[in-house]
C-alpha cells in the first residue's frame, strides 16, 4: 500500500461517518496543545483551525477542523485516534489552503482561551458546506 493511501486511509477513519455530531477536534487539538506545548518533545507546534475537504462518507464536503502541527508533521487526535502524518500529505489529501486557516503559537493560545473561554473555533467560522470547485480561482468554496 503507497504512503498517499495509508493517510487517505486515516483521514477517512478521522473523519467519521456523520456531520452532525462535529466531532472533537477543537478539544482533543487544543488539549495536544496544552499538554505539549512548553515540554522538550515538539518544537515548534502550532494549533490549527482551517477547513478540509472530507473523505469517505464525507467526501464532497469542506468542514471547519483543528489538529497541532510542528514544521514536518500534522497531529490529529481527534475523535480517539492518534495520527503523526507528513504535514506535506495531510495538506494535499486534505485540500488544504494555508491562507485560510488560523496558527497559533503557545502564546497565542494562551491569549484565545482567556478572551474566548472555549477551546475554539475562535476566528475562523465552525461549518460545513458541500464544496464546489471555481475554475477561476483554482480553489474550493
Amino acid at each position: 500500500m503507497k504512503l498517499s493511501q495509508i493517510a487517505q486511509k486515516i483521514l477517512i477513519e478521522m473523519a467519521g461517518k456523520k456531520l452532525s455530531d462535529g466531532g472533537d477536534c477543537f478539544d482533543s487539538a487544543f488539549d495536544f496543545m496544552t499538554d505539549n506545548m512548553w515540554g522538550n518533545e515538539y518544537q515548534n507546534l502550532k494549533l490549527v483551525h482551517n477547513f478540509v475537504s472530507g473523505q469517505g462518507d464525507l467526501s464532497g464536503y469542506r468542514y471547519t477542523h483543528a489538529w497541532v502541527e510542528d514544521d514536518d508533521n500534522v497531529y490529529d487526535y481527534s475523535n480517539g485516534k492518534t495520527n503523526k502524518i507528513p504535514k506535506i500529505l495531510y495538506y494535499g489529501i486534505g485540500n488544504i489552503f494555508p491562507e485560510d486557516g488560523k496558527y497559533y503559537g503557545k502564546n497565542e493560545v494562551s491569549k484565545m482561551i482567556s478572551k474566548y473561554q472555549t477551546k475554539g473555533p475562535w476566528e475562523i467560522e465552525n461549518k460545513y458546506y458541500k464544496e464546489k470547485w471555481d475554475p477561476v480561482t483554482r480553489r474550493y468554496k
